[in-house]
């Protein structure tokens, strides 16, 4: 998660208290967006794979 969330512009990730040591705001997105691309890919190459 951190390679996913921990990055991303420094206006993204600011908490007053812990400055700009937080997951972006979009993190929940963000893997919501990724998980939805993998299982994309790995249905349309399986299907590419099929004889």
């Amino acid at each position: 998660m951190r390679d996913v969330c921990g990055g991303g512009h420094y206006a993204q990730r600011y908490r007053r208290g812990t400055g700009f040591l937080n997951p972006s705001v979009y993190c929940a997105d963000l893997i919501t967006f990724l998980d939805h691309v993998s299982a994309r890919l790995a249905t349309d190459l399986a299907a590419i794979r099929k004889p």
